[in-house]
C-alpha cells in the first residue's frame, strides 16, 4: 500500500461530534428539526428507553434558559436545556445513544448551570431511563423514586467536579 492509500484509509468520513451553545435565535430552526426527529422516533415499550413525550420536546425547543447541543455533520444529535429555575431536559437521537454523548452533555449542563449560579439541577424522567439514572448515581446525584410518575434526578451543584 502506498502512502496516499494509507492516508485515505485512515481519514474519517464524518466530523467528530462537538458542543455548541444554542442561545442564538439562528439556532432555533436546527433545534426544531432535532425535536421533529425525536417526534418521528418509533414508540418502544418494555425495557427500551421511552420515546420523549410532546411536553419534553416542547421544553427542548423553548429558548429560555441554557441550551447546549452536540453537533455532528451539521446536525444536532443531542441537546440539553436548563430552564431558569434548574429544571433540565436531555435528549440524544437513537443512533448516538450508548456512546457517551448523554454523559458528556449532562456534564456540560451541570458545569454551565453552576457557572450561571444555579444551586441544583433537576431532571424528571421515566423509570425506564436506566442509563440516565446510572450516570446520575455515578456522579453523586440523588435519585428520588416518584412511583408511577418516574424518577427525579437531583444534582447538587456543590459537587460538580464528580461528573466527568
Amino acid at each position: 500500500m502506498n502512502h496516499m492509500q494509507d492516508t485515505q484509509a485512515s481519514t474519517p468520513t464524518a466530523t467528530a461530534p462537538f458542543l455548541v451553545a444554542l442561545a442564538h435565535p439562528s439556532a432555533q430552526r436546527a433545534v426544531e428539526a432535532f425535536a421533529e426527529e425525536l417526534r418521528r422516533e418509533p414508540r418502544l415499550f418494555g425495557s427500551a428507553p421511552p420515546k420523549l413525550g410532546a411536553a419534553t420536546r416542547a421544553q427542548l425547543v423553548d429558548a429560555k434558559g441554557i441550551r447546549i447541543g452536540m453537533m455532528e455533520s451539521g446536525r444536532i444529535i443531542a441537546m440539553v436545556r436548563i430552564d431558569p429555575v434548574g429544571g433540565t431536559v436531555l435528549a440524544v437521537v437513537p443512533e448516538w445513544r450508548g456512546k457517551g454523548i448523554g454523559r458528556r452533555m449532562l456534564s456540560e449542563a451541570v458545569h454551565r448551570a453552576a457557572a450561571f449560579g444555579h444551586q441544583r439541577v433537576i431532571m424528571h424522567c421515566s423509570q425506564r431511563c436506566a442509563a440516565l439514572v446510572h450516570i446520575a448515581q455515578d456522579a453523586g446525584a440523588r435519585v428520588v423514586d416518584c412511583g408511577v410518575d418516574g424518577v427525579d434526578v437531583i444534582f447538587s451543584l456543590e459537587r460538580v467536579s464528580r461528573i466527568a
